[in-house]
């Protein structure tokens, strides 16, 4: 199954709940408990140097990097996803969800040749999910993703950032930056610096500065993190009213509140739940 976004409104609370899936079903376990302490910190800063999980972990650099490679060379990260967020493109995120679509890998390459489409997958329900950057939050599905897959299921319009249009201009050093992050999100400092002509200092502190201001969504794409029966996952909660002690409410869950949702919630006020290990 393909990572996805998707989202849904909780009918009792109201809530919106809008998904990443970043995991798929393998034959067999795969990593470590290192390993896994080494996906929980990606995820939750996917710019983290080797060198500081290493410290946290007990491990050398030099062995952090050998063993995000065989992650990486195993396919269980694969990838790491980054896209500006629509604010910059004076858009609005707009996602269109489908069920049962027949091929779904040919599907996800025909949506994405659709404008205003920027991401498609399939979550663990199977529900299709398209994300379009859109003219209004409100939008109607694109004409052209109509009649390659006709009318969704449902649209909805997740806030996956609270910044506001205004502040979400980008000098042409952000755009020098942020266009070599878009395809290779984890290069390095010096890689960056050598592609664009900058100095490691000044990538570091535009790369840095839009990160913080939430100028792009960047995450792991986690296709395994099972180890002795644990499993990876981020939890967020989006509502009109997030309790101030929610890490602390999600980290100390039991299997049973948090099983039934894989993927993320995130809150308009911020607050968030970051990574978090669930006993299958």
């Amino acid at each position: 199954m393909e990572g996805s976004k998707g989202a849904a409104v909780h009918l009792e609370s109201g809530r919106t709940i809008s998904n990443t899936v970043v995991f798929i079903n393998r034959p067999d376990p795969v990593v470590d408990e290192k390993d896994f302490q080494i996906l929980a910190h990606l995820a939750r800063d996917p710019f983290v140097s080797n060198e500081k999980i290493g410290r946290s972990l007990g491990l050398s650099g030099a062995s952090i990097k050998r063993r995000v490679g065989n992650l990486v060379a195993g396919g269980v990260v694969p990838a790491t996803w980054l896209l500006p967020v629509p604010q910059v493109f004076r858009r609005h995120s707009r996602i269109f969800v489908y069920k049962d679509v027949p091929l779904p890998a040919e599907a996800i390459e025909a949506a994405l040749g659709t404008d205003p489409v920027v991401w498609a997958g399939v979550d663990l329900d199977r529900f299709f999910h398209v994300h379009a950057y859109a003219e209004s939050p409100n939008a109607a599905v694109p004409e052209k993703l109509a009649r390659l897959l006709g009318e969704p299921a449902f649209a909805v319009s997740p806030p996956f950032s609270t910044v506001r249009v205004e502040e979400a201009t980008l000098s042409s050093i952000d755009w020098r930056v942020l266009l070599v992050l878009v395809r290779r999100p984890r290069a390095t400092l010096k890689e960056t610096a050598t592609a664009t002509g900058l100095s490691p200092k000044t990538v570091r502190q535009h790369r840095d500065a839009m990160f913080a201001n939430g100028l792009f969504l960047l995450f792991p794409v986690i296709h395994v993190a099972q180890s002795s029966g644990l499993v990876l996952y981020n939890a967020y909660v989006h509502g009109a009213s997030v309790p101030a002690n929610a890490h602390s409410i999600l980290s100390g869950a039991s299997p049973g509140v948090v099983s039934s949702r894989r993927g993320r919630t995130r809150p308009a006020s911020g607050s968030s739940a970051g990574p978090t290990r669930w006993r299958r």
